[in-house]
């Protein structure tokens, strides 16, 4: 949610994402779940890195030469390996995909990606 001014008074606007990943740390780059119910981020009980990439159509829902005054970013935890965890923002330089990779059931360990898909080492993927 962010809250942008033009000459008027504050608006609030709720942006939904456009779309979203997992990137499963592996060496060969073609683990990925893009279609699942679920992203990840942290670090799995065996040491594994998973990077949760989110995208939002930021340019589409706020009007240009609006000033954005705040953002609050919500996502829901639904499981834990560790009873806190810190999870730090980055903003992603370039595109990537989403594929339609979908992880069975817990989805921990991805599926094999698809084309279109971001992985740890593409941000599309082309098997």
């Amino acid at each position: 949610m962010s809250e942008h001014r033009s000459s008027q008074a504050p608006v609030r606007v709720t942006l939904r994402p456009t779309k979203d990943n997992t990137l499963y740390e592996d060496s060969k780059g073609s683990v990925s779940n893009g279609a699942g119910a679920h992203f990840f981020a942290g670090v799995t009980d065996i040491e594994m890195i998973r990077r949760g990439v989110i995208a939002f159509d930021v340019a589409g829902e706020i009007p240009a030469g609006s000033t954005i005054l705040s953002a609050t970013l919500e996502l829901y935890l639904s499981r834990t390996n560790s009873p806190t965890q810190a999870i730090t923002l980055h903003r992603l330089l370039a595109d990537w995909g989403e594929g339609n990779s979908n992880a069975p059931e817990n989805e921990g360990t991805g599926t094999r990606a698809t084309t279109g898909s971001a992985t740890w080492l593409h941000t599309f993927y082309n098997d």
